[in-house]
């Protein structure tokens, strides 16, 4: 089912553009939103923690990570939704991935309801 995700039609969005359509369908929504992650490498500039991850600095990474546990709990409280994410994975595992994976726990920490999907398990049967 998952192999099938990638001849859907769809529109290539630039960052600011996805953050502004992100922004817009989130107000619409009342109880939750999900969100279905499939690529294992990733770019995000305006992160500092990726860009500690960059730098090979993972012991920054992960602190910026940490210290923004309470923000996010915070925003995650007042959006007034439920952020639902689902992150699909393939190996080897990329190194992109593996910062993620200490990003995503954080934000499960703060109450983003998060899984975890081995790309595998949703392949189409031969």
């Amino acid at each position: 089912m998952l192999d099938r995700i990638a001849v859907l039609p769809a529109t290539l969005l630039t960052a600011p553009q996805y953050v502004a359509e992100a922004t817009a369908r989130s107000a619409e929504s009342e109880d939750y939103f999900w969100k279905l992650e499939r690529r294992q490498t990733f770019q995000e500039p305006d992160d500092a923690s990726y860009q500690a991850f960059v730098r090979g600095d993972w012991e920054e990474a992960q602190r910026i990570e940490n210290d923004g546990r309470d923000a996010l709990r915070r925003r995650f409280v007042e959006q007034g939704f439920v952020l639902r994410r689902v992150r699909v994975v393939e190996s080897p595992i990329t190194p992109y991935l593996q910062w993620e994976m200490r990003a995503l726990r954080v934000r499960a920490e703060a109450g983003e309801e998060i899984r975890v999907l081995d790309a595998s398990t949703g392949a189409a049967s031969p």
